[in-house]
């Protein structure tokens, strides 16, 4: 944190403007001193990070937070979160150890020892995200908003979806409709089962995911966090690295009663286009 405990909370009594002028400042710094994270998040001064933009939800915020008190899974601290004058939000968070995972190092590149606990310890973490009480049966974005998955659509928010057969039912709206009949009949199965519906990650690849002295320090990244069906988490952390053998194995290790739901994910995702 940049000040004592107690002198924060005074800053974060400051107005709104004279806070986001301040952290305006350190984003011109953090991006003469460090590289450019992404479209929205930039590494500032004082071990901290800014996300900051037009796709930068308070959602992200709220989601990021919530694991951080209910979990043991290391995530960035939010330090405040604020809105601009068109809309666009801020959020300052603290910088966890350790380097995005799949940036630095393969999963096949670790010993047999560290191979095994980095799967043991992202079995843990999910576990305790999925044992977490979802707030009612929507399918949605952590705070009841939208949901959002760089799978299904890139540009813009869905939903939120009453039922997870709405949700399911939205899906077909995104692939040609030539194609409905055969995913239909592939789906029947998969998609009337009473999916218990969890919190989710929703994003995660290896470059969320941060690995610190070969153990894993972290997920980050938490914009398309939400309230899923079970088997989503493992559909779309395997449908975004197909081709990754080695990460996709773990997943199959970690969740293997969701085959049939990832073939039906996997056949949808053959035939949509998302970007």
């Amino acid at each position: 944190m940049i000040l004592p405990r107690f002198l924060w909370a005074v800053w974060l009594r400051m107005p709104d403007a004279l806070r986001l002028s301040a952290y305006k400042l350190l984003l011109w710094i953090g991006k003469k001193l460090y590289d450019r994270g992404s479209a929205y998040t930039q590494r500032v001064p004082f071990d901290l990070f800014i996300k900051y933009g037009s796709g930068v939800r308070r959602t992200e915020a709220a989601a990021t937070d919530y694991v951080a008190k209910h979990t043991s899974i290391p995530v960035p601290r939010v330090l405040d979160t604020l809105q601009d004058s068109r809309g666009h939000t801020l959020i300052l968070m603290t910088r966890l150890p350790g380097l995005p995972f799949g940036l630095h190092y393969q999963i096949q590149d670790l010993t047999p020892t560290e191979a095994s606990a980095f799967e043991a310890t992202l079995k843990d973490w999910l576990s305790q995200l999925r044992a977490l009480p979802a707030p009612s049966e929507v399918v949605c974005a952590f705070d009841g908003s939208p949901c959002r998955s760089n799978s299904v659509m890139h540009d813009r928010d869905f939903g939120p979806f009453s039922t997870q057969h709405e949700f399911h039912e939205f899906l077909y709206t995104q692939i040609p409709r030539r194609f409905h009949d055969d995913l239909r009949k592939k789906a029947t199965m998969s998609h009337t089962k009473d999916h218990r519906i969890v919190l989710t990650h929703g994003d995660l690849h290896p470059n969320n995911i941060l690995m610190h002295d070969r153990q894993l320090s972290g997920f980050v990244d938490w914009e398309c966090a939400g309230w899923f069906p079970e088997y989503w988490e493992y559909a779309d952390a395997v449908e975004t690295r197909p081709n990754y053998k080695a990460w996709c194995d773990i997943f199959h290790r970690i969740f293997p009663q969701y085959k049939q739901e990832l073939e039906v994910e996997g056949a949808f995702r053959k035939v949509a286009n998302p970007w």
